[in-house]
């Protein structure tokens, strides 16, 4: 009776097992991998760009003031210089900071002289920005170890020509009169 019993357990055993299934091909049949939806491609943040922008603040026959706007896409640090191209010397220039999160500007004044009539001033003005890089997380953003550097470049050419000032910027390789 053991034997009969244990037979019939076996019988019961291999027939609930259930069959296995493997990612190989069938015979006659070429493989096709399973269908699984592809990980999203990870891309790098990107920041928006620091900016310059200048603009005319006071105008006198003498001179004026001209305004430097430094636009940042968040918290950072800038330092800027105005260089005389004739002498290649520093005329004015200094550095500071915004702490605002989110975008903002900063505006800084420089005076200027009116070159005589006919002859022309040159400027060349040179703007550092250090920005804060923000990194994705599944948490929310982390603020980097690193900042974003980025430097920008504008000249300025200032002009006389019948007893009227007139003011030029350079930007994306061409002039751009303001005032």
């Amino acid at each position: 009776m053991k034997a009969k019993d244990l037979l019939a357990a076996f019988l019961i055993f291999v027939c609930s097992v259930s069959t296995a299934f493997a990612d190989v091909a069938d015979p006659g049949r070429p493989y096709r991998p399973p269908r699984r939806p592809l990980p999203p491609i990870e891309q790098p943040v990107r920041q928006a760009n620091p900016t310059v922008d200048i603009a005319i603040s006071e105008a006198e026959e003498n001179g004026g003031t001209l305004l430097f706007n430094f636009g940042f896409p968040d918290i950072g640090t800038y330092e800027y210089r105005v260089y005389d191209q004739k002498t290649g010397e520093p005329v004015h220039g200094t550095a500071g900071a915004y702490n605002d999160p989110g975008p903002g500007t900063v505006t800084v004044e420089f005076p200027y002289v009116a070159p005589e009539e006919g002859d022309g001033a040159l400027y060349r003005l040179t703007v550092h920005f250090a920005i804060v890089r923000r990194e994705p997380t599944s948490f929310g953003q982390k603020i980097g170890d690193q900042p974003d550097e980025q430097d920008i470049e504008r000249e300025i050419l200032i002009e006389r020509k019948d007893g009227r000032t007139q003011i030029f910027v350079s930007k994306d390789g061409g002039w751009q009169a303001i005032g």
